[in-house]
């Protein structure tokens, strides 16, 4: 006690003198005393507290009691063996004041502690002798640690708080900010129930909802709702068609839908952070996507390829007529009618998720794609092998839905001039059709506009990598769950430009560890060598066309058409990669397709192909339309020469066959 009074004069003198001990000196000042009084206080605390747990004040007077007699019969037999040295029981109880109150008894343990430092062998006596009043100490030390009226708890009280008190003040201002911001962040959590944002009603048109959809990119169209930083919300969004395309058994739909229309996007969301002021240009936001799904009572979606005459794909050229296939919903699996023999688990995502671009980027957007188009196909280098037209979709009034601006007004008609479609992706991120931004994933965007201005939509169930049917993805309502954080400065610290400006950059993107478990593939190879035998320069893009026509026409052997093959490579979770892009002249991609997807073995072996395989020919196909153009179709040559007796075009001759539209007819059919 006597180490504890001194630490406590010296840390109360010191600040009495206005001299500031350092929280080094009052530690150790005060940790002298403490660690003195503090051990055998402790564990006279808790022996009591685990004998009298029941408040029992006569039966913690008995122990008392039987632990003196011990300790008074103890003495005796120490003093009878030490003889003379020792002295008697009897004499030094007589040397001993009568029994005293609390706070006296407390004025006398400092006494006797500051004596037993002199005589260590009559401080074990005194121990012995003093039981009862430490015994009264501890239940006094007990007593203080729930009312704090204790000198014993005011002086470790006092001792504590000085070594606190200047302990705070020498935080640091960084220090200091970030506990702040952690307690903040704790506080403000956001609740597990998301805030309903944006909701839909898929019986409706896009500008008819209560907060009016937009299908095009422009820095003025209007935000429609605000979130704060760390919020929890939903965003609900229609089909990127808005509702054009029916769950039924024909094409029609798909044949003529009008493109001008997509994609339906569900925002802008104006997104403040933590200080609840808007995100800035220059800013990088995060969004984490917690979770993902269908539209409840909408759980259906489709997959498509558009007339080459209206949009085509990724291999119009071969598949000139639109198709169709429904897919209903299972839980996580997915089945179609009009691809039978095949299931599958889902990986849900947006096919779209982007911020507003500034009017800077917007003009870079409009200049770059308009001299695409003004170039025309023989502009590019595969202007002859991709026939998807048009090269680019340019700023069209028609079909523009733009939120919450006034159809009609000089604004609209303004904004409408301008607008970026939204077909492709873009540094603001946009139709990126990455298949893996599931639940778990974060984007990285950054941001061009005050607010950011946050748009999602194009929701799929599942899509394979490349989404080659163009409409290619199992196209579906559905909703989102997100949480945003605002990084201020991030596209500096982060993006580095690739191009003539500060806004040349991508987002990045943190994938979900969510996947569908498949162990086996079957894995088809395409190299950068076209159908007609021309070689091409380290051309991925060939190489993968390469490849997707090898699995259609490998896969079709085993009883389904080419369009359902071609639908279902679209959609599946199957894997595309660049596996070579160096060795010259040719680029090297493959196409892996998980096998357990099938209800039979589709890889080659002995015997030939299973008769299930064969029986699956003519029970069903995917919904198809009628082609009425008159563009050129691509066929394989060699299939063409073996059915028509025509010959086929020679390696490297550069020129496609000559062959009519009724040896394409005839080919088709046989």
């Amino acid at each position: 006690m006597q180490e504890i009074g001194l630490a406590r004069k010296g840390v109360v003198g010191a600040m009495q003198a206005g001299d500031r001990p350092t929280v080094d000196q009052l530690r150790r000042d005060a940790t002298k005393g403490l660690l003195a009084f503090l051990p055998t206080a402790a564990s006279k605390v808790a022996a009591q507290h685990g004998k009298d747990h029941d408040g029992d004040k006569a039966v913690a007077k008995r122990l008392r009691r039987k632990r003196r007699a011990e300790a008074a019969g103890k003495t005796s037999a120490d003093s009878s063996a030490g003889g003379a040295a020792g002295g008697s029981r009897q004499q030094r109880q007589k040397r001993q004041p009568p029994k005293r109150k609390k706070q006296e008894s407390e004025e006398s343990e400092e006494e006797a502690d500051s004596d037993s430092s002199s005589n260590s062998s009559r401080d074990e006596d005194e121990a012995a002798g003093n039981s009862d009043d430490m015994d009264d100490a501890a239940a006094a030390a007990a007593a203080a640690a729930t009312n704090g009226r204790s000198r014993r708890a005011g002086a470790v009280y006092a001792a504590n708080n000085a070594c606190a008190w200047p302990r705070q003040q020498e935080i640091s201002g960084q220090q200091l900010h970030q506990h702040q911001q952690h307690q903040q962040q704790h506080s403000s959590m956001a609740p597990r129930t998301p805030t309903p944002l944006i909701s839909v009603d898929i019986a409706k048109k896009a500008w008819e909802q209560e907060k009016p959809l937009h299908n095009r990119w422009h820095p003025d169209i209007p935000a429609v709702a605000e979130v704060s930083e760390g919020e929890l919300f939903r965003v609900e969004t229609v089909d990127w068609t808005g509702g054009q395309i029916g769950d039924n058994d024909s094409a029609e739909d798909i044949k003529t839908v009008d493109l001008s229309q997509v994609h339906y996007l569900s925002g802008p969301i104006r997104v403040l952070d933590k200080d609840g002021a808007p995100a800035q240009p220059g800013d990088l936001l995060c969004v984490e996507l917690c979770n993902l799904g269908p539209l409840p009572g909408d759980e259906w979606g489709f997959t498509g390829t558009f007339d080459r005459e209206n949009g085509g794909g990724f291999l119009t050229d071969h598949f000139p007529a639109a198709t169709k296939a429904v897919w209903h919903f299972d839980g996580i699996y997915a089945s179609s009618r009009h691809i039978p023999g095949v299931r599958f688990a889902g990986l849900i995502h947006p096919g779209l998720i982007g911020t507003a671009p500034s009017k800077e980027l917007l003009d870079i957007w409009n200049s770059r794609e308009g001299a695409l188009v003004e170039a025309g196909p023989e502009g590019t280098t595969l202007g002859g092998v991709l026939h998807t037209r048009p090269l680019a979709c340019l700023p069209e009034a028609r079909g523009a839905c733009l939120g919450a601006v006034e159809p009609g007004s000089a604004e609209w008609d303004r904004i409408a001039a301008e607008a970026a479609r939204t077909v492709p992706g873009r540094e603001n991120g946009g139709n990126c059709d990455i298949k893996n931004l599931t639940r778990g994933c974060r984007v990285y965007l950054p941001v061009f506009v005050e607010g950011a201005n946050l748009s999602m939509g194009d929701m799929h169930f599942s899509q394979g990598d490349g989404e080659v049917s163009f409409c290619g993805a199992i196209e579906m309502s559905g909703f989102l769950e997100l949480k945003c954080e605002v990084i201020k400065g991030g596209m500096e610290q982060y993006l580095t430009p690739m191009g003539p400006t500060k806004l040349h950059v991508n987002p990045i993107f943190e994938i979900s560890p969510l996947e569908p478990r498949y162990s086996e593939w079957l894995v088809f190879e395409g190299i950068s060598v076209d159908e007609y035998g021309r070689q091409h320069y380290l051309d991925a893009t060939v190489a993968y066309k390469r490849a997707v026509l090898n699995a259609i026409h490998y896969l079709a052997k085993f009883g389904y058409s080419p369009e359902q093959v071609y639908l279902l490579l679209s959609c599946c979770p199957c894997e595309g990669r660049i596996s070579g892009i160096v060795d010259v002249p040719n680029a090297v991609a493959t196409l892996a397709i998980p096998t357990a997807i099938f209800d039979q073995d589709v890889r080659p072996k002995k015997g030939g192909i299973p008769p299930q395989g064969v029986s699956l020919r003519g029970t069903a196909d995917v919904a198809k339309a009628t082609y009425d153009g008159s563009l050129p179709i691509t066929i394989n040559q060699c299939l063409c020469h073996a059915m028509t007796g025509q010959p086929a075009a020679t390696s490297g001759s550069g020129s496609a066959p000559d062959i009519s539209e009724a040896d394409v007819a005839g080919a088709v059919a046989e």
